[in-house]
């Protein structure tokens, strides 16, 4: 026979009912398992250039500075040194922590030819300081040069170990112009670095600006003056080197180039930091009717004897030219600046003439095109 229940007993059964969901609850959030860390492995690039500093020829060794510097040399050769870093990385929620680093130096050196269209660059790796887990980093070197080909050579035209060897090769180049054209580019240089179970790492830069051209023919474009060439434009040659420019040698010409150096600013002199600039032949135009533009010499302006034309002479070498520096065929002529930082004189024609010559032989000679900086060395 049942008996019913009395209130308070049922209110006691509720409360242990309770009571074992709560504990069931509790005994479940007490066991839900811990979260796990998010971990991931990088390998993490850095590097720097710093200012490359010149020294003795040394066998074997690139970026070295040669006995006698030449023009040529100037124009046509450059260097880069690069010290690179591959950190090892274990990041743990978004905190990195290394777990080595593998060090090495990278040297670039390049040699155009004025005269040719095909040149070659040298590249030389360290063998890198591993530290850590930082072994077994293997290296690809994957360069590109928009308008030209580039394709690598040596021990660096396959994959390679850092700190395994010390591996050195170069890039061949070519970059072919068409008649009367010119290409000016950049080497951009990728290494990519990977190693089994971590993200891959990469570095890119990029080379000093190099200009290649077919440009130097005859005024009637029928015959070629020097043949495809290339050069880094912003390479500042001197006329004529470490000798003296042969306008040195026109006395009525030397004398205003050298008052004019001599002036604050020393304008085209070597080693002042101001170079003159090539222009076209709209600016030297507009430069030379500013400066001497229907000009006739005055008293005490003309100081050698002028000969008499003769019937039918077209050129006279003795009739007054007007002579200014900086030239008309600069960015720095006319009317640039005041003087004393330019200055015209009254010379024979025949000395602006040769002038012209001397000027337009190293131009071509090395490659000084529009917008190229260049010094007169005046002794």
């Amino acid at each position: 026979m049942n008996h019913p229940k009395s209130p308070q007993h049922l209110i006691t059964a509720a409360g242990l009912t309770a009571l074992a969901l709560l504990s069931t609850c509790m005994g479940t959030a007490h066991a839900a398992p811990e979260q796990k860390p998010q971990v991931t492995h990088h390998l993490k690039v850095t590097y720097s250039t710093p200012h490359h500093t010149t020294r003795a020829a040394a066998p074997g060794k690139l970026c070295s500075t040669p006995v006698v510097v030449t023009q040529a040399f100037i124009r046509t050769h450059a260097c880069k040194t690069v010290q690179a870093t591959v950190t090892v990385l274990k990041i743990v929620n978004g905190v990195p922590h290394p777990q080595g680093t593998a060090r090495f130096t990278i040297e670039h050196e390049i040699g155009l030819k004025l005269r040719g269209t095909k040149w070659s660059e040298k590249i030389s790796v360290s063998k890198a300081r591993v530290t850590g887990r930082a072994s077994g980093i293997r290296t690809v070197l994957r360069p590109t040069a928009p308008g030209a080909t580039a394709k690598t050579t040596g021990a660096l035209a396959k994959p390679f170990t850092l700190g395994g060897s010390a591996p050195s090769g170069g890039i061949d180049y070519r970059m072919p112009v068409a008649k009367l054209k010119k290409r000016t580019t950049a080497t951009t240089y990728v290494f990519e670095m990977t190693k089994p179970g971590y993200l891959p790492g990469r570095m890119s830069y990029a080379s000093e600006r190099y200009r290649c051209d077919d440009t130097l023919w005859n005024e009637s474009k029928t015959r070629r003056t020097a043949a495809a060439g290339c050069v880094f434009p912003k390479h500042a040659a001197t006329d004529d080197g470490t000798d003296p420019s042969g306008m040195a040698f026109l006395p009525g010409i030397a004398s205003n180039i050298r008052k004019v150096q001599a002036a604050p600013l020393h304008i085209g002199r070597p080693g002042s930091g101001v170079p003159l600039t090539r222009a076209g032949e709209a600016t030297r135009k507009k430069n030379r009717q500013a400066v001497c533009g229907g000009r006739k010499p005055g008293r005490g302006d003309v100081t050698w004897v002028v000969v008499p034309s003769t019937p039918g002479q077209t050129y006279n070498p003795t009739s007054p030219s007007c002579d200014e520096y900086p030239f008309a065929s600069t960015h720095q002529g006319g009317t640039t600046y005041a003087p004393p930082n330019r200055a015209i004189k009254w010379v024979p024609r025949w000395e602006n003439t040769l002038q012209g010559q001397i000027l337009n032989s190293f131009y071509t000679k090395y490659r000084v095109l529009v917008g190229d900086p260049y010094y007169v060395n005046m002794g």
